[in-house]
């Protein structure tokens, strides 16, 4: 049960965090919306792991650590894409082309559909991104 401490701390973290967002006043901005949606997947995400720890330790049945792994695979993939939008599109086109300058290409290897990223950054002013994907 060592194991599952870090896991435990984090959540209670989150939920801490969620309390503090949740209850102070909201604005209605897409940046604010994607962040609402990152606490949730990461109190998801914290959840089913440590559930995957306990099915693990526990010799619950392989069927159900499976699911438990799978799911959490799917979670952490979700995670991952939200938090890529929150990352573009919650930049200004100012900070977006100072973080990522025009005279250099922006390389992205994600492991999914390329045209998800490129509909992220149709909107920008900074065109030389290459995603390498699924084709």
């Amino acid at each position: 049960m060592y194991e599952m401490s870090i896991q435990i701390c984090n959540l209670v973290y989150i939920v801490i965090l969620q309390l503090i967002y949740f209850l102070k006043r909201k604005y209605n901005f897409l940046e604010s919306k994607i962040y609402k949606g990152l606490l949730v997947l990461s109190t998801l995400v914290l959840t089913c792991d440590i559930a995957n720890i306990y099915a693990s330790y526990n010799n619950l049945t392989v069927t159900i650590t499976n699911i438990l792994s799978k799911v959490y695979f799917v979670l952490l993939l979700l995670w991952s894409i939200v938090f890529f939008a929150y990352v573009m599109l919650s930049k200004t086109d100012k900070k977006y082309d100072n973080l990522f300058t025009k005279d250099k290409p922006i390389i992205f290897a994600f492991h999914g559909y390329p045209s998800l990223i490129h509909q992220l950054v149709y909107k920008r002013t900074n065109k030389n991104i290459h995603v390498f994907g699924y084709d």
